[in-house]
């Protein structure tokens, strides 16, 4: 619980519009990365981008976070958002916006914002091993690379912010996100079904909700408790 309601009252009011500054700075970002790229894809509508800050933000909304976790929202969002929109647009998560933001979770983590140093930095390993090891065993098998090395690289940083504990649950929401999307896409006979799938987009998407979910819950007075993933891992008394 917040020590300070005034500040969680500014907190919370000043969210969304923080949010709306974040879908600048990541479609700015985007427009930099195709311009680097040299692909003149139609870029995405400035109120699309702002639809996707304000749900993202309505998200965090129920949860407890710290000071210091508000303070890490805002460019942990824009990154997000950014690399989530490049990706599914250029199929591409480039460097300049993985490498930072898994040095500031390290950062961030060093004071204990998510979860404690040790952490962050297992997390940050296993993330990037995790699919570098499954990418080598599909490139053994299948003679192609499978997952791109942008995924293993997001992954680490998103390991770097939420603690190796929260991998499991947050790789296996992307996948499940990504399978329903691509049943969806083949049930319909879209005609990008074969086109190759945007992980890094749903491992935005989930790492988003994880460490939300690293917080303590207060969604009305009569759902509060602590956060999702120590429920997850916590034993249950006999």
């Amino acid at each position: 619980m917040f020590n300070d309601p005034q500040w969680d009252l500014w907190y919370r009011g000043l969210l969304i519009p923080a949010m709306l500054l974040s879908a600048v700075i990541a479609r700015w970002l985007m427009h930099s990365v195709s311009r680097d790229l040299g692909q003149r894809l139609p870029p995405l509508k400035t109120r699309t981008l702002m639809l996707i800050a304000i749900s993202a933000g309505l998200t965090a909304l129920p949860f407890n976070l710290t000071p210091l976790q508000q303070t890490g929202l805002l460019p942990v969002a824009t990154l997000l958002i950014a690399l989530a929109c490049i990706d599914w647009r250029h199929r591409l998560l480039p460097d300049r916006l993985t490498q930072p933001l898994l040095w500031a979770g390290l950062l961030a983590n060093q004071q204990g914002c998510f979860t404690s140093l040790n952490e962050a930095v297992t997390g940050a390993t296993v993330g990037y091993l995790s699919l570098w090891l499954l990418n080598a065993g599909y490139r053994w098998r299948r003679k192609k690379e499978g997952i791109g090395q942008g995924d293993f690289k997001l992954l680490a940083a998103l390991g770097a912010w939420s603690g190796w504990s929260a991998l499991p649950i947050l790789v296996t929401g992307a996948a499940v996100t990504g399978l329903c999307v691509a049943t969806l896409a083949c049930l319909r006979r879209s005609p990008g079904r074969d086109a190759p799938l945007p992980f890094g987009l749903y491992l935005a998407l989930s790492g988003w909700f994880t460490l939300l979910s690293l917080a303590d819950m207060d969604i009305t007075p009569f759902i509060k408790g602590n956060s999702l993933i120590s429920a997850y891992f916590t034993p249950m008394a006999d």
